[in-house]
């Protein structure tokens, strides 16, 4: 990952949806079958926390995270890497980085959303100690902070 720089809160509203088109197809389904990928990356820029990995000038992964001090919660809103550099840890390294920060905040969850269909992410979160809370067209998968 020498290339590659970690930064918190540092990328543009371009820069997101830069990247949220570039990684829509890599969604199960497809992000833009849910979600105005324009608003959502205003919405991302304006409101979200994000953990995010950039190779020179370029978005590269985004972990976006809300944070509810009142609840006591936190929410990952999406976590997405461009298909050419999956398979490198990015994935968990955002997710360690984010679980960090809830941790830091006396959080007591992370809690997110799967659709169903979306196995290989249903898969990475279970991996990573997360439990499935609620079941419909959508997963809750929650996290316990320890």
């Amino acid at each position: 990952m020498d290339d590659l720089s970690f930064s918190f809160n540092q990328s543009d509203v371009n820069q997101i949806k830069t990247h949220l088109h570039d990684v829509n197809t890599s969604f199960d389904p497809k992000l833009e079958s849910y979600v105005d990928i324009e608003l959502y990356a205003d919405k991302l820029y304006k409101l979200a926390n994000r953990f995010e990995v950039f190779s020179d000038n370029t978005l590269v992964a985004l972990l976006a995270i809300y944070i509810n001090k009142d609840e006591g919660n936190a929410f990952i809103t999406n976590l997405s890497v461009s298909e050419q550099y999956a398979r490198r840890g990015i994935a968990t390294t955002l997710l360690r980085q984010a679980i960090d920060y809830a941790k830091h905040n006396e959080l007591n969850k992370i809690l997110l959303e799967v659709k169903v269909e979306n196995k290989r992410a249903i898969n990475f979160y279970l991996k990573h100690n997360f439990s499935i809370i609620k079941e419909y067209d959508k997963l809750t998968l929650e996290y316990i902070i320890k």
